[in-house]
């Protein structure tokens, strides 16, 4: 990493508005984990390119490293308006509403990716999950399906999601029991 902050700095040295240079300073002090200088700057690389939709989104992953969850979902929607089409503004977005347990709004972003992005498997995967939220059992089960088949390393991550589907149907038989 200090060789490339080295020759990121170098470039700024010849042109002070670089943004790929200070893009690159953030990526570095993301992967050192100092995000307060990696927040700083993507911010100068989106003054410098205030229209670069993974700059934006890049400053909306420093935010929610920082446990500012609400402005990094301005971001993402911000970039998300700015470029309609955007996969990654699109899942940031659905993300963010997922962590904010905003489940009606992940639900409908995760379909709008299902569409875009038919051979992601952490889309399906999530689907799935919002899908469990839901009560929708059938749809979950055919979302992890999908995740499985097109991610068979992620695989006891999905297997488990289906196995906790079986529990919520015993959870529900035993209550149900409890009641007779």
């Amino acid at each position: 990493f200090e060789n490339a902050l080295e020759c990121f700095r170098h470039a700024l040295l010849l042109d002070r508005r670089h943004y790929n240079a200070f893009y690159g300073i953030g990526m570095a002090y993301l992967k050192l984990g100092d995000f307060r200088k990696a927040e700083f700057h993507f911010r100068k690389a989106v003054e410098i390119n205030p229209v670069n939709v993974i700059l934006i989104c890049c400053v909306g992953m420093v935010l929610e490293k920082l446990g500012k969850k609400e402005l990094a979902l301005r971001q993402y929607m911000f970039a998300s308006k700015l470029q309609p089409l955007s996969m990654l503004a699109l899942f940031k977005k659905a993300q963010a509403y997922f962590s904010l347990q905003d489940y009606e709004s992940a639900l409908k972003d995760f379909e709008k990716l299902e569409v875009l992005a038919p051979d992601e498997a952490s889309v399906h995967y999530l689907l799935g999950k919002l899908y469990r939220f839901k009560g929708r059992k059938n749809d979950a089960i055919k979302q992890f399906t999908i995740a499985l088949n097109l991610d068979p390393k992620g695989s006891h991550l999905i297997r488990e999601a289906l196995e906790s589907l079986d529990d919520d149907d015993e959870d529900e038989e035993f209550i149900g029991n409890e009641n007779i």
